[in-house]
């Protein structure tokens, strides 16, 4: 007996044909993570995204267009203009909003987030685990945190980052600590690990469930 294979909607697989935009920067290393943790994108539809992070707005976007409705967030003093603008060019600003806040999931003024997606954020969080039982109350029941983050590597990588991949990111090498056995042990204490998949040498991609 043949399985059956699901059907995608036209719509649907016009905007995931579109992944390397919406992955923004360095969609080549990117994308294949972030489409391994969108797996079925239907999935969104009808449920509340927090994309922690949002920066262009461009992946907020992406969960507006599979049928969600997100907030996009990022730190007190970084424009969120050119995310709003995103919304408004793909039709989305209904469902799709933007805020700036402290840093502190708690003090977000909403919650029960089905979906919490992160690109290359959680390795910039000095205190991870704090962060982590904040962000933890703001997720609904059996919610899932999506995040597709930098590996902390050995000492070529960190070599490579420093004078070719980021070496005129001083501010970025500073507070960088990457994917490593601390950071998954953090994870663990506030998440169920349900998958986890290395791309290249440079990215790990993490899907868990609020315990």
């Amino acid at each position: 007996m043949k399985t059956a294979v699901p059907t995608v909607e036209p719509a649907v697989r016009d905007v995931l044909a579109q992944l390397p935009y919406f992955v923004d920067w360095r969609p080549r290393l990117w994308a294949p993570a972030v489409r391994w943790l969108l797996g079925d994108p239907a999935r969104f539809r009808g449920k509340r995204v927090l994309d922690v992070g949002s920066r262009t707005g461009r992946m907020a976007c992406l969960f507006g267009l599979l049928g969600a409705e997100v907030l996009g967030v990022d730190l007190t003093g970084v424009s969120l203009d050119r995310a709003r603008q995103e919304a408004d060019r793909w039709g989305v600003g209904d469902r799709v909003r933007f805020l700036n806040y402290g840093g502190d999931p708690a003090a977000l003024p909403e919650g029960d987030f089905d979906f919490v997606f992160t690109k290359s954020v959680l390795v910039m969080i000095g205190e991870l685990e704090k962060f982590f039982a904040a962000l933890v109350p703001k997720m609904a029941a059996g919610g899932e945190l999506l995040a597709a983050e930098n590996l902390a590597g050995g000492r070529l990588l960190h070599f490579l980052r420093r004078v070719v991949i980021h070496r005129r990111r001083t501010n970025f090498l500073a507070r960088f600590h990457g994917v490593d056995d601390a950071f998954l042990a953090a994870l663990g204490r506030s998440f169920e690990v349900v998958g986890r998949r290395r791309f290249a040498w440079l990215v790990v991609a993490l899907r868990a469930r609020r315990r």
